[in-house]
């Protein structure tokens, strides 16, 4: 962890290297937002109100974790304690499956009986029968697809620059929402914000006709840039861009 707080992610010991990206229709349309700031940890809070992810084909949680978010095993095993896949704990991460519509929470270790209690495979685990998530095979192939993701606590705090370098989708209403609600020491260490924009047309991308890059000011967020239920790009400046994790 640097000095300010902040956690190279990238050069972690137990996160590895961003793999390629992959084509999704659609995402390449949507505005890229382009954060700069001094503290990318402060976007945990964010995070954990909810981001998607762009994932190629039905998964394990287990794949999902290490493919889609770039986790290492070890971070997986040593880090994240508790997982929920559409509101029940998992304890197999091999056998639950990722699919269109699921809905994944990411925690470190909760405190109290009830932190014990959901703790993956933890000593207690058999204590929260009917809210363990039961264990799936051979799932049918969907294609690519938007997957939800909470990032909780400690893993919000590690994972906020690594999921901007990859590059999340969130719901425009709730970024404004998010920024309007900063205070002044998140802008002052801001140092830009940029929205890019691209036509996509019957015949492909039209890299050639767009709306940016364009700066967007703290006195921007008065108006309504887009309408809430649009989707955006968040990334860091300087990520390459990328439609998929």
């Amino acid at each position: 962890m640097a000095e300010n707080g902040v956690h190279n992610t990238p050069e972690e010991p137990g996160l590895r290297d961003a793999p390629p990206g992959f084509d999704m229709p659609g995402l390449s349309a949507l505005p890229t937002v382009r954060i700069d700031h001094a503290e990318p940890v402060c976007f945990a809070e964010l995070l954990q109100s909810g981001f998607r992810l762009a994932v190629p084909d039905t998964c394990t949680v287990e794949a999902f974790l290490r493919r889609a978010m770039n986790l290492s095993e070890d971070y997986v095993s040593t880090r994240v304690q508790t997982v929920f896949l559409d509101g029940l704990a998992v304890d197999d991460l091999g056998a639950a499956q990722v699919r269109p519509g699921s809905r994944l929470a990411l925690s470190a270790a909760l405190p109290g009986l009830v932190g014990a209690t959901m703790r993956r495979s933890g000593p207690l685990a058999s204590l929260r029968q009917g809210v363990t998530h039961a264990p799936e095979h051979d799932a049918p192939q969907s294609g690519p697809f938007l997957a939800e993701v909470r990032l909780f606590n400690r893993i919000g705090e590690d994972l906020a620059a690594r999921m901007l370098g990859l590059g999340v989708y969130v719901r425009a209403g709730k970024f404004l929402e998010f920024l309007r609600s900063r205070p002044e020491q998140f802008w002052e260490n801001l140092r830009s914000l940029t929205v890019e924009t691209t036509v996509e047309t019957a015949m492909g991308t039209d890299a050639g006709s767009h709306g940016g890059p364009t700066t967007l000011h703290r006195q921007d967020l008065v108006r309504d840039l887009w309408t809430d239920e649009e989707s955006l790009r968040l990334t860091l400046a300087g990520s390459q861009p990328e439609t998929g994790a």
